[in-house]
């Protein structure tokens, strides 16, 4: 238990940790968002003005602008970036996937590559992005983004599983819309 005295102290060493980690300078921002110093600029005078007295989603200190990672999206470019990175894409849907039981990383390779391979359309490098990851308990799971509409994509990850030959009462498929396209795509990089 912290007593009573130091309890501020703490708190305000949390939230001022917390607060850094939460926010991005402008120089984070153009190399997350990939656009140009002039954009990060513009934009910012047009927030500033939307979020006036609202210091959690940006605030100004030692003439260093702090974006709060819940308004990065409106910083990306409205049309097509000239370089894309996994950063900026368009990221429409979210994909998890957990076995049941542990598949080792070969098997979850397989099921990956047949999911892109069920959609032939899409761009095999650019238009996903999947990881690996372990549950608390050990058992291997998948996230991925798409740029497909999750509700198409829902039944192609769920029968390519099925028809991999695992039975449904084994596995979880979610496939949900991207609300925040940098926190998902930051949450992939966890």
């Amino acid at each position: 238990m912290i007593p009573f005295q130091y309890y501020h102290e703490h708190l305000e060493f949390f939230r001022s940790k917390h607060r850094l980690e939460d926010y991005y300078t402008t120089r984070q921002l153009i190399k997350i968002t990939g656009v140009s110093e002039r954009t990060i600029r513009y934009r910012i005078s047009k927030l500033k003005v939307k979020y006036n007295g609202l210091s959690r989603y940006m605030y100004k200190e030692n003439d260093q602008w702090f974006i709060s990672k819940l308004i990065v999206d409106e910083f990306y470019s409205k049309y097509k970036p000239r370089k894309a990175t996994r950063y900026n894409q368009a990221w429409e849907s979210f994909i998890t996937w957990v076995m049941r039981d542990s598949y080792d990383d070969d098997a979850h390779n397989y099921l990956i590559q047949a999911v892109k391979e069920k959609l032939p359309d899409q761009d095999m490098i650019k238009d996903w992005c999947f990881v690996i990851e372990k549950t608390k308990r050990g058992v291997n799971h998948v996230h991925g983004l798409s740029m497909l509409h999750h509700e198409e994509l829902f039944g192609h990850v769920h029968r390519v599983i099925k028809d991999a030959g695992i039975p449904e009462s084994e596995y979880d498929v979610l496939v949900g819309e991207v609300e925040n396209r940098h926190c998902a795509e930051k949450y992939l990089r966890k």
